[in-house]
């Protein structure tokens, strides 16, 4: 029999595999001292501080940070916690370790000694959450993801701050929860919800810096509509977004199980604020914008914001002011603008004066945000590939409306559930386009659902679509040299179908004169311990040359990618296959782009 080569093996399987002979001398002593070792190993007692306070034998050891240590040992350096009585020590480490999930430790003091022995016992974890008392409207499936969580206090703080919003989402202002956790992993959470309350009059706890008129034009609720704290958080959050505040915060007051009062608190920083931020990738390269904002005008708190935003593709410089100019309705605004642009994509280059000027007025409607618009562009356009190169001046009405569901609004930041639509309409005189008159309708917006509405998304399914269509007065093809280049449509790349270029469809001319997109995409967010998003993902395409009309032929791509926030900024990378069997293509495109995306 072959001996195994003893450079691979370690003294103990050496040994052993020599029991068919006799042990040498020297295999004798190393077996003899690694048994010793385990021995004294076994017997020891792990120490958390010195010898007085120790774990029992066997025990999990679990790990105590360096401040809590303190609590525990004492600090010699300190006069006053040079030494902690084993009885404050015991009392401290019960409360530690049922924080972190041991809820049943045995600890001994022996107080002549001086001496405390721990025995942390089983780590518990979430079994089951289960509800008493719960009104009719309660939901509980979105709690199910902290199944399984250690049972430590920053689970059971989750839950209990998640139920709280969820019994307050659906209208009891008042009601109170309290939870209760067994050792065996049940989570009880005793329920008592009173009324459903309706929003009462607003009262600012501190004296705000702008008239109480302004704050409101943010809040989707009024007196007298049913409560929801959720509409409380996003007034919050549009008053920090616009920069009129730096915080705010909604409280509601109750007296006897009714809600009598709803305390705003707001406080304010600078009216005027710099933002830069910078970027890049596949398809613009490095990508760059400095902002300037005033967003206290006035005794109306009117915003105007000044933008420069370059890259290798487009570079723009604008302005616009949001002016609140009716005291009789502040949610109405006038938003006059300016600006100069200059683009280079795949089919065109072009240089735009632009000034437009359009009315406005936001309308919260149930848990939908309207935010409709009407006025006109005056526009200098000069098309660059044109020749000869000419510079045309157009006026064109037009129509604008976004609609959006208020948890699309909220989740803005980071995309998980909700609905938003876009319109834009434009009419280009027939006096101006030489030819019939032209209606530009474009229809874009994006569709997403939270899987079970769980607090920390686990699977987000997204749809992105895009419609859009030139439409002449008497149904002819639209006349690429009467019309604006950029009205013309262009699709492809990381915008609507990742499996072809940057705006590189159609392939022949200027652009389409109907163009319809559809993107599917399955995300899965907190997926891995680290901040890494998989996704996968479909585009559709259509493309044809306007009047409701598209040509035979679909362009789809399917692909795969993946997102990750860093501390320096998101980094998103796509890898894409692009078809279209009528046409016979077939195209590989990737998307890598990192920093800021605006």
């Amino acid at each position: 029999m072959n001996k195994p080569n003893p450079v691979q093996k370690s003294a103990t399987v050496r040994f052993f595999s020599t029991l068919a002979g006799l042990p040498t001398a020297a295999e004798l002593l190393t077996v003899a001292t690694i048994m010793t070792t385990l021995a004294l190993t076994g017997c020891s007692t792990p120490e958390i501080c010195e010898k007085e306070i120790t774990w029992s034998p066997g025990t999990p050891q679990v790990e105590i940070s360096k401040n809590d240590k303190i609590l525990i040992c004492g600090d010699p350096a300190h006069y006053a916690w040079k030494k902690i009585p084993p009885g404050q020590s015991a009392k401290f480490l019960r409360s530690y370790l049922e924080s972190q999930a041991y809820l049943d430790p045995k600890i001994t003091v022996d107080y002549d000694a001086g001496k405390v022995v721990v025995d942390a016992g089983k780590r518990s974890v979430v079994t089951a959450i289960l509800t008493e008392g719960e009104p009719p409207e309660w939901k509980t499936p979105p709690l199910n993801i902290y199944l399984g969580h250690p049972l430590e206090k920053t689970t059971l703080d989750t839950i209990s701050s998640y139920s709280i919003e969820q019994l307050k989402t659906i209208g009891y202002a008042c009601g109170k929860i309290d939870l209760v956790a067994h050792p065996d992993g049940r989570v009880i959470l005793k329920i008592q919800s009173g009324e459903r309350q309706i929003f009462p009059q607003t009262v600012d706890v501190n004296p705000p810096e702008v008239d109480n008129e302004i704050l409101r034009r943010y809040e989707p609720f009024h007196e007298g509509n049913r409560f929801n704290i959720s509409k409380t958080i996003l007034a919050g959050w549009r008053m920090e977004s616009d920069n009129v505040v730096s915080s705010a915060q909604y409280t509601p007051r109750c007296e006897n199980g009714k809600l009598t009062q709803l305390d705003r608190s707001a406080s304010f920083g600078s009216r005027r604020a710099w933002e830069i931020g910078v970027g890049a990738s596949t398809e613009e390269y490095p990508l760059g914008f400095v902002r300037w904002n005033n967003s206290r005008l006035w005794s109306s708190a009117s915003t105007f914001r000044a933008e420069f935003i370059g890259s290798n593709i487009r570079q723009k410089i604008s302005g616009d002011l949001k002016w609140y100019a009716f005291k009789d309705d502040r949610r109405m605004y006038l938003k006059p603008g300016a600006q100069f642009e200059h683009r280079k994509e795949p089919k065109f280059e072009s240089i735009e004066t632009k000034i437009t000027s359009f009315l406005g007025r936001t309308f919260d409607i149930g848990n939908w945000t309207l935010d409709p618009q009407a006025g006109f562009n005056f526009r200098r356009f000069r098309d660059l590939t044109a020749r000869p190169s000419v510079a045309n001046y157009f006026f064109t009405p037009g129509i604008l409306l976004n609609a959006h569901s208020h948890d699309f609004e909220r989740y803005r930041g980071s995309p998980r559930t909700g609905v938003d639509f876009n319109f834009a309409y434009d009419f280009l005189p027939g006096s101006q386009a030489k030819t019939n008159s032209v209606h530009r309708t474009l229809i874009s917006g994006t569709a997403l659902w939270n899987f079970r509405d769980y607090v920390e998304p686990r699977w987000v399914l997204g749809a992105r679509y895009s419609l859009g269509m030139l439409v002449t007065g008497d149904g002819s093809i639209p006349n690429v040299d009467r019309v604006p280049v950029d009205w013309f449509f262009l699709i492809g790349g990381d915008r609507d179908l990742r499996g072809f270029g940057r705006n590189s469809l159609p392939e022949v001319k200027k652009g389409a004169g109907s163009a319809a997109t559809l993107g599917i995409e399955s995300r899965w967010p907190n997926l891995f311990p680290m901040p890494l998003e998989p996704l996968l993902f479909t585009d559709y395409g259509w493309l044809g040359h306007g009047n409701m009309t598209f040509d035979p032929g679909l362009f789809y791509s399917p692909g795969l990618g993946a997102r990750a926030a860093t501390p320096l900024g998101t980094i998103r990378a796509t890898y894409a296959n692009g078809y279209n069997p009528l046409k016979g293509h077939h195209k590989n495109q990737y998307f890598v782009s990192f920093g800021a995306e605006f």
